[in-house]
């Protein structure tokens, strides 16, 4: 049995190497598309007026900007959603691989909460196993991003007044402030990783976020993993 858990974590931690090649031929297949439309756009506008070329341009505004921005949004926002479940799943699915149980079952929804919070709880009431606090605090600012993503499309609309004390002034200068419906920790994550910018009305997960995510995920579950020696040493 002992030997079956080391196997499906290995096997876990090739699904997510596999997920860093996955973002590569994505991030690339962006790159291609907007040099391909660049160039083919240069090329039809070369023998233009200037005059021409505004309306040219112009006409193809909406193109440039879904490849410059919205499709790479809509990709890496749904890689951040598959990311998180894949973790959840996995720590639920460990969880299940250990037999813990705290009275009751962790297929038991009835305490305890749910996901990947149901999880950490069981792992330290059932297995005396904390998951490190450093981790645990990035997970839960994933996991706040993944909500955003999912229950609002992405959309983090400032608020003209301060509705709730914990809500981020954003200062606009001549334009005064605006406030933000999150708390301070949420804000500085989205700001360390350039997921939010002022002004904008969404979250922007980008190719650098989700390849830090890879990372992430790889050590948080190794970490686990090697605490529980389900993998050798070496690993």
């Amino acid at each position: 049995m002992d030997s079956w858990k080391k196997l499906r974590c290995h096997f876990i931690i090739s699904e997510i190497d596999r997920m860093s090649e996955y973002l590569d031929l994505i991030d690339s297949s962006i790159k291609d598309s907007q040099q391909k439309l660049e160039v083919d756009l240069k090329a039809r506008a070369e023998s233009m007026t200037e005059e021409e070329k505004l309306d040219f341009y112009d006409f193809y505004e909406d193109d440039m900007i879904n490849l410059g921005s919205d499709f790479p949004v809509f990709l890496f926002s749904g890689f951040v959603i598959s990311w998180y479940s894949f973790i959840e799943h996995e720590l639920i699915s460990l969880c299940k691989s250990l037999k813990l149980t705290i009275n009751v079952s962790i297929q038991d929804k009835t305490r305890f909460e749910e996901g990947i919070r149901r999880a950490y709880n069981f792992l330290g009431k059932a297995a005396n196993y904390k998951i490190d606090d450093k981790h645990w605090q990035e997970l839960e600012a994933v996991r706040q991003v993944r909500n955003r993503l999912v229950h609002e499309g992405g959309r983090l609309i400032p608020k003209p007044d301060r509705t709730k004390p914990d809500m981020v002034e954003i200062d606009l200068d001549e334009d005064g402030s605006i406030y933000l419906p999150i708390n301070q920790n949420l804000y500085q994550y989205l700001i360390k990783y350039n997921l939010y910018a002022a002004g904008c009305m969404r979250l922007a997960p980008n190719y650098v976020y989700c390849k830090h995510l890879v990372t992430f995920g790889m050590e948080l579950l190794v970490k686990i993993y090697k605490d529980f020696n389900l993998l050798p040493i070496a690993s």
